[in-house]
């Protein structure tokens, strides 16, 4: 279905939906590493637990997952849900232009469909994070009206008893003590 915002969002049939989980598990677990600081293979597992199994667990689980098309052209990827600490709405759990066509105001087009999903389906509250270092997300959705709800907050210490700079002979991290 096309969308006021000129953005079509497609169904995903099967090999395009392995495609797409295939290589958004790795691009997740990227931005969990970043985000975490945990290491990338525990990275790898949280985004292979996070994303469906399979398009019937997508549907099973009262999920959606779009490709978003423009002009006939694909642009990009939603992936819509209940909220994962439930509560009212929906949760964008996924959103992504597609690298070539960043730029041509299609995230705001496939946020303004998304909000029509939500409505059509009978909800009225849209929810999603965004990681920190993404300012050019984060100012997309507050010029669409979306508010911060949270902020987690972290801060690298070092620690040189853990970052191996330990006195010769000693692998302890209470120095022997």
């Amino acid at each position: 279905m096309t969308y006021d915002s000129g953005v079509e969002l497609r169904t995903l049939g099967r090999e395009e939906f392995a495609a797409y989980r295939e290589r958004s598990i790795p691009a997740y677990a990227d931005e969990v590493v970043r985000a975490r600081g945990v290491d990338r293979r525990t990275a790898l597992r949280t985004a292979e637990e996070s994303f469906p199994p399979s398009l019937e667990a997508v549907a099973e689980t009262g999920q959606w997952i779009f490709r978003a098309v423009h002009a006939g052209v694909d642009v990009g990827w939603l992936w819509l849900g209940p909220p994962p600490m439930g509560g009212p709405g929906l949760y964008v759990y996924d959103i992504e232009v597609d690298e070539e066509h960043r730029g041509e105001g299609l995230g705001r087009a496939i946020m303004l469909a998304a909000e029509q999903v939500v409505r059509e389906s009978g909800h009225d509250r849209l929810g999603l994070n965004v990681f920190g270092w993404n300012s050019r997300a984060e100012s997309l959705y507050r010029s669409l009206g979306y508010q911060v709800m949270s902020t987690q907050m972290a801060k690298a210490l070092g620690n040189e008893m853990l970052d191996g700079d330990l006195p010769d002979g000693d692998t302890t991290v209470d120095g022997g003590r």
